[in-house]
């Protein structure tokens, strides 16, 4: 089996940048920098009005998306730019993340709270899994790739 059909996150596809190209350091400062903004993430939560920072942080992610978006169809992908965009979307999701979850109690009362963090995780996984269908979904369809 060769390294592109491993399985993994996203769909056994070839890309233009083989698995060689890119080593263990990206992701792991990228989970470095997620785990840095989520140390923060609470505090600012907690330090601001959660509407606000929930909003701006999510403003910030989907600046972010929009930068990856570009940055695909008109330079055709850029490695540093992803790999500063994909480390700057970490750190503001870390702070995106507590400040939704820590809304929930706010929103809904303690009776309804075990409910509504089930809901917010089934959520979760639901757009998690649904995402990477339609991603696998859309590249196969692009490329007429045969299942």
């Amino acid at each position: 089996m060769s390294a592109d059909l491993i399985a993994g996150r996203t769909c056994p596809l070839s890309y233009r940048y083989k698995p060689s190209v890119f080593n263990r350091a990206p992701e792991v400062t990228a989970q470095t920098i997620y785990v840095i903004g989520g140390l923060y993430g609470g505090s600012v939560a907690d330090a601001f009005d959660r509407r606000i920072t929930s909003l701006w942080s999510t403003l910030v992610l989907a600046g972010l998306s929009a930068v990856l978006a570009v940055n695909t169809l008109l330079t055709g992908g850029s490695v540093w730019l992803l790999y500063v965009v994909v480390a700057a979307q970490a750190f503001f999701f870390g702070i995106s993340q507590p400040t939704r979850m820590a809304m929930i109690p706010t929103v809904v009362g303690e009776k309804l709270l075990p409910a509504a963090n089930a809901l917010s995780q089934v959520s979760w996984n639901v757009g998690f899994t649904i995402g990477l269908g339609f991603e696998c979904s859309h590249h196969r369809s692009a490329y007429s790739i045969e299942s």
